[in-house]
């Protein structure tokens, strides 16, 4: 080893040796690498395998498609009364089969053989004890004969106040003739005055006595009036009191069930005390809220003369089915839901099982129809375009004027028969992608998916579509589940 210099040398000394060192340090890594280098063995030569992609597709085929509204709401009875007490008094009887469940037959008008009209009254629900309304009867109707009585004996007065006055007018007219005679004679001396003056006084007297007559005669009209009109007010009291003694029978108003009874023989009524409730289960209407779209071709239906069909159900899975027709819709809409209530009406007399009161159901009813249109599903939309299969690549088509319902996409031109819609590894897929079909999915099924019905399909031949909607139409056609989103998982894929 050398020796270090002594001196101001010992600080470059140092300095050199470490250079020397870094650099053979440099110089043997690089001998080392380059002889890592040599050691390496060159890549074989592979060709480039294209990635595969497998979906799921959808076949697109031109329909004939109806929309069905969906509604929820709860049956209510198209006539129902509480029957209520119309006078006061004790029950003392009651219809035998006065219970809840029973039919009771209302008034009713037929046509009898010799084709005049014969009403049937109801059944007697109520008797109230109608004695005390007998003797109100009775004695108005006593009083009606005071004042007809009254009425004859005032025209046999007024008849003998005429012959009085006939009578006084001619008395008159002998002591005028003579007042004068004697006034005459007067006037030549040859009568005294004291005949004159007896002569006036006569006169006077009668003239007197056929005045009291005719103001006699002149006040009938008045009296006569005064008992004609206490004559009308009995007659309006009699009235009453008979109607009040009718309606001690409280009947059935039209032909109905009991719902509720609310009334015992012996209970003492009072006016308005409630008795039964009757309710006609003929006829029942179901009230259900709709958007303001669908109120719009509702309503368009209706005032056309078209009443859309409906079909009832207590829910999805539930095998009672009901059918009805959308008869009206309310005027105004909601304020806090922002829907119209339309109304459908149930003929129980044609349906297997009738429709109770009260019972909640979801309504499915026809909507508008959509001819030679193409649905597909809602997801396999993205950003506004759809990839087809198309020879094995993935091919975009853009849609310009897609229509949105629920979980479907209607077109009308951009799609036509025949054309395979990628539906699954929409997250990775781009045009142009090599795809591998594994599988094919067509409208029937996508309608399965779904839980609530949103579309009925239609055959070309189907001729009810350009036909008004009569009442007695039910629905005929066999509807399918509105479709919710599905999430189609992505198959894993392999280069």
């Amino acid at each position: 080893m050398a020796a270090v210099p002594p001196g101001p040398f010992r600080k470059w000394w140092r300095a050199a040796l470490s250079l020397l060192l870094c650099a053979a340090a440099l110089s043997a890594g690089v001998l080392t690498f380059v002889g890592l280098a040599s050691l390496r063995q060159p890549p074989d030569e592979r060709e480039t395998v294209e990635k595969i992609y497998h979906v799921e597709v959808f076949d697109v085929s031109r329909r004939q498609l109806r929309e069905i509204v969906s509604a929820y709401g709860t049956a209510v009875a198209d006539r129902e009364v509480i029957i209520s007490a119309q006078v006061s008094g004790e029950v003392i009887e009651v219809h035998p089969r006065l219970y809840v469940g029973n039919a009771m037959r209302g008034m009713s008008v037929a046509t009898g053989p010799d084709g005049q009209s014969v009403r049937r009254e109801g059944d007697l629900l109520v008797r109230v004890d109608p004695a005390t309304y007998r003797e109100r009867v009775a004695d108005i109707e006593a009083q009606l004969a005071a004042d007809t009585a009254e009425l004859n004996r005032l025209a046999q007065e007024h008849a003998g106040i005429l012959r009085m006055l006939k009578l006084s007018q001619q008395d008159i007219d002998v002591f005028r003739e003579e007042f004068e005679r004697v006034r005459k004679l007067s006037g030549r001396g040859v009568a005294a005055e004291s005949q004159l003056t007896e002569s006036l006084l006569q006169l006077k007297k009668y003239e007197q006595s056929l005045a009291a007559y005719e103001n006699e005669r002149d006040l009938f009209p008045l009296r006569r009036e005064q008992i004609q009109r206490r004559q009308a007010s009995h007659q309006a009291q009699l009235e009453l009191a008979r109607q009040d003694l009718q309606r001690t029978e409280i009947r059935a108003p039209f032909d109905g069930t009991l719902s509720e009874v609310l009334v015992d023989p012996g209970q003492y009524l009072r006016t308005g005390d409630p008795l039964v409730r009757l309710t006609d289960l003929r006829r029942v209407e179901v009230p259900l809220p709709v958007t303001l779209k669908d109120y719009a071709f509702l309503r368009q239906q209706i005032s056309a003369g078209r009443h859309p069909r409906c079909v009832l159900s207590g829910n999805e899975s539930s095998g009672v089915r009901w059918s009805g027709t959308v008869v009206r819709a309310a005027p105004q809409a909601d304020e806090t839901t922002r829907t119209v209530l339309v109304f459908v009406q149930v003929d129980n007399a044609g349906q297997e099982v009738p429709l109770l009161p009260g019972t909640f159901v979801q309504a499915r009813i026809d909507g508008p129809v959509h001819q030679n249109v193409v649905a597909i599903p809602r997801d396999a939309l993205l950003d506004g375009r759809v990839f087809l299969a198309d020879g094995g690549r993935a091919r975009a088509v853009t849609l310009k004027s897609p229509s949105f319902l629920e979980s479907l996409v209607l077109l009308k031109s951009e799609l036509t028969d025949g054309q395979q819609i990628i539906l699954t590894n929409l997250d990775v897929i781009h045009a142009g992608a090599a795809i591998e079909i594994e599988q094919h999915h067509s409208l029937e099924e996508e309608l399965q998916r779904l839980r609530v019905p949103a579309i009925q399909l239609l055959s070309q031949a189907d001729n009810q579509l350009e036909k008004p909607l009569s009442p007695a139409e039910t629905a005929g056609s066999e509807q399918v589940s509105r479709r919710n989103p599905v999430n189609r998982p992505a198959k894993s894929d392999s280069p």
